[in-house]
């Protein structure tokens, strides 16, 4: 087991053979496994009781480990990666800053919330562009990666084409997940009429 995996056999019930098959997954760290758990507790049937209490465990020990920098330094280990908020995030994307120099090309990054692999998915986004021409072409790159991760984005789908304000709905099919908690986000590049400042654009 590498170092810089947490030792999820801390956990009640979790054994050396489930902690691999989670580390394998991609489930590396405090952060990740309780992420995880919050969305499998809305999953119909499972015993949330028991997958709260783990998740709790699992967030604790997140805290925990976020609370302890100098240790991992004198090891020379990096800490701990961000922590994710207990409820599911919804898909949505942050505001771009405004302020930059008028321009016809603009390349906007958002944050796309997080999707459990293993199969085949389907995601319907939609953009909020009141802000852009009433016409203007688009170009949009959905990637992915490993949550927890530092890079290793990987190319999830691509939509290209004509926009029109206020709403342009995104659809990216058989997009295929490598099993593991992802982390989504959407590289968007606009081309406007006339040049402007950084236009506010989100997912809706």
């Amino acid at each position: 087991m590498s170092d810089d995996y947490a030792n999820f056999r801390e956990l009640k019930g979790i054994g050396p053979a489930t902690e691999a098959e989670l580390h394998d997954a991609g489930v590396r760290t405090w952060a990740s496994l309780a992420a995880v758990l919050t969305a499998l507790i809305h999953v119909r049937g499972v015993a949330t009781d028991t997958l709260r209490a783990l998740r709790d465990q699992a967030s604790e020990a997140d805290r925990a480990s976020d609370a302890a920098p100098a240790a991992d330094d004198k090891n020379g280990h990096e800490p701990a990666g961000d922590t994710p908020d207990d409820a599911d995030p919804p898909i949505h994307g942050d505001m771009p800053p405004h302020g930059r120099a008028p321009a016809l090309e603009h390349h906007l990054m958002l944050e796309a919330g997080k999707a459990l692999g293993g199969r085949t998915r389907t995601f319907d986004l939609a953009l909020a562009t009141a802000e852009l021409d009433d016409e203007f072409a688009y170009d949009a790159t959905l990637v992915g990666r490993i949550y927890g991760a530092s890079d290793g984005w990987t190319t999830l789908g691509r939509r290209a084409g004509q926009g029109r304000a206020p709403h342009l709905p995104l659809h990216f099919a058989d997009v295929d997940l490598a099993p593991g908690l992802h982390q989504l986000r959407l590289d968007l590049t606009v081309t406007l009429a006339t040049p402007r400042d950084t236009p506010a654009v989100a997912l809706a």
